[in-house]
């Protein structure tokens, strides 16, 4: 698109404009080298200071929201910082709400997104990753820039790889065994000094997991304690030893069904004998070419003559926002619409003759 710029458009000048919905909070921005920076401020008791590096006013507790730059042929880019987390940062999810997400607000008037695995979604406070989309379509997977985009950086959590241990002097805290072969591996996942085999830690976690729901379209699976009792690490769900990958949870699946399992990130909390303890939470529901209706206010839509899946809130009949990852090119005269906490933008760039 930028190497094919007609007679027109190298005559005008390319400006970005931006529409922010606020509540509670103003926009300001500054611009150093030639980079737009945004930043969200609440309109009581904040106390604005002068930033001499960005030569401009700016709250101390104010959060940037994106960098908009220039690209070749000025064409902008929306730029966020990229999001990595380890699974011992569950307690940073929340924080995912401040980041960039893709909302199609206007439904008709936003760009089709075709949901794949390590995409994040959010319903409500309630933030999920699809860990698998397995499907019997043969047709390929339709991808837009921002697909190719959050398809590229993939999951939001870096690969586990436990310590490995294939020496037999070390034996296994639960079976007392030092054996450790490729289909059992000896490792730690946690912060304890003492190994274990991956069936015995399997056995164990699965022993505790309980099926909260389960009909013809889903089932829910929840787990009270998803962490070692004694360090208090979180366990992943899948983990990687020599680029095999395993897997913590036994779920009843069928192969020959089309299905997507969804974990999500932010633990449940649940408060007993006064003291809180997290959940974990895994929903695998089974696609079909009828509108699925979840009990939790979720509708899945899939065409499996297209390979497309879209997930909707039952309460705007809208699809839910979805993590942005990476950087995003803004298409000339095309709106997109973007959250950011309680804010929602919807940028256009748009072109005018130079003067």
């Amino acid at each position: 698109m930028e190497n094919n710029l007609n007679e027109k458009q190298k005559n005008s000048r390319i400006f970005l404009n931006l529409n922010f919905e606020v509540n509670k909070s103003f926009i300001t921005n500054s611009s150093t080298n030639g980079e737009n920076i945004y930043y969200c401020q609440d309109i009581i008791g904040k106390k604005l200071i002068y930033d001499k590096d960005k030569q401009t006013d700016i709250d101390e507790k104010s959060r940037m929201l994106f960098r908009a730059r220039k690209s070749k042929n000025n064409y902008y880019e929306l730029i966020y910082p990229i999001v990595k987390l380890s699974y011992k940062d569950y307690e940073e999810i929340s924080k995912l709400d401040n980041r960039l997400w893709y909302y199609n607000k206007n439904g008709n008037e936003n760009e089709e997104y075709n949901l794949l695995e390590n995409d994040i979604i959010k319903f409500g406070n309630r933030k999920y990753e699809i860990i698998k989309k397995h499907t019997s379509s043969t047709i390929p997977e339709i991808k837009n820039q921002l697909n190719e985009v959050n398809y590229k950086f993939g999951s939001i959590f870096y690969k586990f790889y436990p310590e490995y241990n294939k020496n037999n002097y070390k034996v296994c805290k639960e079976c007392n065994e030092d054996n450790s072969t490729e289909e059992n591996p000896k490792m730690k996942l946690c912060q304890c000094e003492k190994y274990i085999h991956y069936e015995c830690l399997k056995n164990k976690i699965n022993k505790k997991i309980m099926k909260v729901l389960s009909n013809k379209n889903a089932i829910l699976y929840t787990h009270k304690f998803f962490n070692c009792s004694k360090c208090k690490s979180a366990y992943p769900y899948k983990f990687y030893l020599n680029d095999k990958e395993y897997s913590l949870i036994d779920l009843e699946i069928s192969e020959n069904n089309d299905y997507i399992i969804l974990e999500r990130l932010n633990s449940l909390k649940e408060e007993k004998d006064g003291k809180k303890r997290n959940k974990k939470e895994i929903l695998v529901i089974y696609l079909s070419e009828n509108e699925i209706i979840l009990e939790n206010g979720i509708i899945i839509k899939y065409n499996k003559n297209s390979n497309y899946l879209t997930i909707i809130n039952k309460n705007n009949n809208l699809p839910v926002p979805v993590l942005i990852k990476g950087n995003i090119k803004l298409e000339l005269n095309k709106k997109i619409f973007f959250q950011t906490g309680n804010i929602y933008i919807k940028a256009e760039c748009k072109e005018q003759d130079k003067p």
